[in-house]
Protein backbone atom coordinates (compact mmCIF):
# COMPACT_ATOMS: atom_id res chain seq x y z
CA UNK A 1 0.00 0.00 0.00
CA UNK A 2 1.34 3.44 -0.89
CA UNK A 3 0.22 6.73 0.56
CA UNK A 4 1.40 9.96 -0.97
CA UNK A 5 1.22 13.56 0.06
CA UNK A 6 1.43 14.48 3.70
CA UNK A 7 0.65 12.87 7.00
CA UNK A 8 -0.98 9.44 7.10
CA UNK A 9 -4.46 9.66 8.62
CA UNK A 10 -5.59 7.29 11.38
CA UNK A 11 -8.07 5.62 9.00
CA UNK A 12 -5.41 4.97 6.36
CA UNK A 13 -2.94 3.68 8.95
CA UNK A 14 -5.55 1.34 10.42
CA UNK A 15 -6.41 0.04 6.93
CA UNK A 16 -2.71 -0.52 6.20
CA UNK A 17 -2.33 -2.60 9.38
CA UNK A 18 -5.48 -4.56 8.49
CA UNK A 19 -4.19 -5.32 4.97
CA UNK A 20 -0.80 -6.35 6.38
CA UNK A 21 -2.46 -9.00 8.53
CA UNK A 22 -3.33 -7.17 11.74
CA UNK A 23 -1.41 -5.89 14.73
CA UNK A 24 0.81 -8.99 14.88
CA UNK A 25 1.90 -8.81 11.22
CA UNK A 26 5.58 -8.08 10.56
CA UNK A 27 5.81 -4.48 9.31
CA UNK A 28 8.68 -2.64 7.61
CA UNK A 29 8.58 1.10 8.20
CA UNK A 30 10.33 3.16 5.52
CA UNK A 31 10.60 6.66 6.97
CA UNK A 32 9.81 9.53 4.65
CA UNK A 33 8.67 13.12 4.80
CA UNK A 34 5.12 11.96 5.54
CA UNK A 35 6.04 9.94 8.60
CA UNK A 36 7.87 12.23 10.98
CA UNK A 37 9.06 11.17 14.40
CA UNK A 38 9.73 14.90 14.82
CA UNK A 39 5.94 15.36 15.11
CA UNK A 40 6.25 13.82 18.58
CA UNK A 41 7.81 15.49 21.65
CA UNK A 42 10.71 12.99 21.66
CA UNK A 43 11.80 9.64 20.23
CA UNK A 44 10.31 7.81 23.21
CA UNK A 45 6.85 9.22 22.48
CA UNK A 46 7.14 8.16 18.82
CA UNK A 47 8.23 4.64 19.80
CA UNK A 48 5.41 4.38 22.34
CA UNK A 49 2.85 5.15 19.63
CA UNK A 50 4.40 2.50 17.38
CA UNK A 51 4.50 -0.06 20.21
CA UNK A 52 0.86 0.57 21.05
CA UNK A 53 -0.26 0.00 17.46
CA UNK A 54 2.00 -2.81 16.22
CA UNK A 55 3.52 -5.81 17.96
CA UNK A 56 6.41 -6.33 15.53
CA UNK A 57 7.95 -3.84 13.15
CA UNK A 58 11.29 -2.99 11.57
CA UNK A 59 12.51 0.46 10.61
CA UNK A 60 15.02 1.16 7.87
CA UNK A 61 17.89 3.18 9.35
CA UNK A 62 18.24 6.45 7.47
CA UNK A 63 20.11 8.77 9.81
CA UNK A 64 23.64 7.47 9.17
CA UNK A 65 25.71 6.02 6.37
CA UNK A 66 25.47 2.26 6.05
CA UNK A 67 28.75 0.58 6.97
CA UNK A 68 27.51 -2.99 6.57
CA UNK A 69 24.86 -4.76 4.57
CA UNK A 70 22.99 -5.42 7.79
CA UNK A 71 21.10 -2.13 7.61
CA UNK A 72 17.82 -3.27 9.12
CA UNK A 73 17.42 -3.11 12.85
CA UNK A 74 14.53 -4.85 14.57
CA UNK A 75 12.36 -3.16 17.12
CA UNK A 76 10.34 -5.72 19.04
CA UNK A 77 8.19 -3.95 21.62
CA UNK A 78 6.56 -7.22 22.69
CA UNK A 79 7.70 -10.83 22.28
CA UNK A 80 6.08 -12.49 19.29
CA UNK A 81 3.85 -15.47 19.89
CA UNK A 82 5.00 -18.78 18.39
CA UNK A 83 2.97 -19.89 15.37
CA UNK A 84 0.00 -22.04 16.27
CA UNK A 85 0.10 -25.61 14.99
Amino acid sequence: MLHGGGRISEDVFDRFVELAGGNDAPIVLVPSAGWRPSDYPNEGAFLEVMRSRLSSWVALATSKRIKRFQFLYPIHPRPRSPPSS
